[in-house]
């Protein structure tokens, strides 16, 4: 059996494919190294600067790269320009991947589905990793916690592997929905890595993984005619997800601070110091002064952290920052009525016990401003990250690169592009997914590859 030139030209272009998704979902080096000859191979072998030329790329990809230049072109009016460079490296794949993903096809729909599926199994793999890592500890302390959250976690933040793990669901969810039996082995996979959402203990992940549970359980049911079975199976395993968050456990005190963050959000007395609430609030005072063109790529963080600068208590600043935290407890009757019958119950003067809270509020708002300098915080959420880093015409892409698709995937009935998509503009809301690496390198790499190849992406039957 002979092979063409262009035979091995296409497998060679699949098997970086293959080793790229494998690195990003492990978080190792080899994915780089795949990008960098990935690019060699379409720039050298496949005259991928030549392509572009003749290649009419989609609306989606050429946007991405329109996004990503856009970025560079505001490393002119940054003032931070070392830290530019190194975010618009960082960033790069985000040129590369589209361009190069947008050139080149796969040569069929199993090579679309391995790449995926690689992806799926390596999450897997790198969940039971971190578990089997963590059982030592666990027979050394028998303390629980050690499976949870960032101590599960090895080479990432625990946001990024949760992501991971909800992206390796999604793919197997697909797959099984696509099948005429119920894949047992799928099934149970599943069932795994669901359990690593909920031990990594990721927030916006959790509430992900259970609308995508029970839109694949009552789905399948629907298909099957039988919607109340998918409906009672759905409510049995919100119930069972509802009895791991409730046990004594980091998860369970994240689920409670969810709750409260919730129901305090539009509190502006002694909840205000939450840490997103803090930053989202001052990213949006950054994004009023930027709204054009943002601050640009170097200095949208720093401009962050100069704001939260203000909360901090100093002796020349205490009784002026003191007299205004007063003034905006007065300007709510019903924490006053309260903190009036306090100060009654143990004795002290009303406005005495009203400056000591006041202070109490001020020590730990300036407390919560080092410690997101110190760690220099971002924005967590990618959206104001975005718009206050490249301003409006900035934000008017990411949307149109997130929302655009979804009308062509809904013609087209491809509905796992749709969850993908659902996916990220869900997790862009709590963190900035495109301020490090492993989030740049999912985002281009897997967004790239199921757009360009949405005409292929029916899943063979079996795992």
């Amino acid at each position: 059996m002979s092979f063409t030139h262009k035979d091995i030209s296409s497998n060679l272009y699949f098997i970086l494919l293959l080793i790229i998704s494998i690195g990003i979902s492990l978080q190792i080096v080899i994915y780089k190294i795949g990008i960098i000859l990935l690019f060699l191979y379409w720039l050298f072998f496949h005259q991928g600067l030549k392509k572009i030329t003749r290649v009419n790329l989609n609306k989606e990809l050429m946007v991405l790269v329109l996004f990503y230049f856009f970025y560079c072109l505001s490393f002119f009016w940054s003032l931070e320009k070392d830290f530019a460079k190194v975010d618009l490296i960082l960033k790069s794949p985000l040129l590369i991947l589209p361009l190069i993903l947008g050139t080149i096809k796969l040569k069929d729909k199993k090579q679309y589905n391995y790449i995926l599926l690689s992806f799926a199994y390596s999450s897997l793999a790198i969940n039971f990793y971190c578990f089997f890592k963590a059982l030592p500890n666990y027979f050394s302390t028998l303390d629980l916690n050690v499976f949870y959250y960032s101590n599960l976690t090895i080479n990432m933040h625990t946001a990024y592997q949760s992501l991971f793990t909800c992206f390796s669901i999604l793919i197997l969810f697909y797959i099984n929905l696509n099948n005429k039996k119920t894949n047992k082995y799928a099934i149970v996979i599943i069932a795994i890595q669901m359990l690593f959402v909920l031990l990594l203990a990721s927030r916006m992940q959790i509430l992900i993984m259970i609308f995508f549970v029970s839109v694949f359980f009552i789905y399948k049911y629907y298909k099957k005619q039988k919607t109340w079975a998918g409906l009672l199976i759905t409510t049995i395993y919100l119930l069972i997800v509802g009895q791991i968050i409730s046990a004594p456990s980091a998860l369970n005190y994240r689920y409670k601070q969810t709750i409260s963050q919730v129901s305090m959000i539009l509190d502006v007395g002694e909840k205000v110091d939450l840490a997103r609430k803090d930053l989202w609030r001052e990213a949006l005072n950054v994004i009023k002064q930027n709204i054009i063109i943002g601050t640009g790529v170097g200095d949208a963080k720093k401009n962050l952290l100069t704001k939260m600068e203000k909360y901090i208590v100093n002796e020349n600043s205490k009784n002026e920052m003191l007299l205004k935290q007063i003034n905006i407890l007065k300007k709510d009757k019903k924490r006053i009525e309260k903190l009036t019958r306090k100060a009654k119950l143990e004795g002290i003067k009303t406005n005495t016990f009203l400056q000591n809270y006041a202070l109490q509020l001020l020590e730990k708002k300036s407390d919560r401003s080092k410690f997101y300098i110190a760690q220099q915080y971002n924005y967590h959420n990618q959206y104001l990250q975005t718009f206050a880093t490249i301003g409006i015409i900035g934000i008017s892409l990411l949307i149109f690169i997130l929302f655009f698709p979804i009308k062509n995937f809904f013609l087209t009935k491809n509905y796992f592009e749709i969850f993908f998509l659902l996916l990220i503009v869900l997790s862009f809301i709590t963190e900035s997914f495109l301020e490090r690496q492993a989030g740049v390198s999912f985002f281009a790499f897997f967004y790239s590859l199921l757009v360009a190849n949405s005409k292929i992406n029916s899943f063979d039957s079996t795992i």
